[in-house]
């Protein structure tokens, strides 16, 4: 595990551009590391996402401009864009995004 991983400190699914997208929402202890470790991170943490839905027709958009959020926390994020929107899809991404969170923070 490098470096930047041992800094997350919290994940977050979101809704956003009115229910056509699902945001993974990163948030990292800047103490310790570097945040080109978090941008890195916040890449390959997308090209799993990339590798987990790769039958699926969604748009992967990572955002590993870390921004700070107070208190020494930055904050990343990965946006799928979903193909139709339907309810299907929605929870279809939604599960896959909730088992890939667990899996990086355990």
């Amino acid at each position: 595990m490098n470096n930047a991983m041992k800094n997350l400190v919290g994940t977050e699914i979101r809704k956003s551009l009115g229910g056509g997208c699902l945001d993974l929402n990163l948030r990292w202890n800047e103490k310790g590391t570097h945040w080109r470790q978090i941008q890195a991170a916040t890449f390959r943490i997308a090209a799993s996402i990339c590798e987990a839905s790769r039958d699926a027709q969604w748009c992967i958009d990572p955002h590993a401009d870390a921004g700070c959020l107070g208190g020494n926390v930055l904050g990343t994020y990965i946006r799928i864009e979903l193909a139709d929107g339907t309810e299907s899809e929605m929870a279809g991404a939604e599960a896959m995004l909730r088992k890939i969170a667990h899996d990086i923070t355990r």
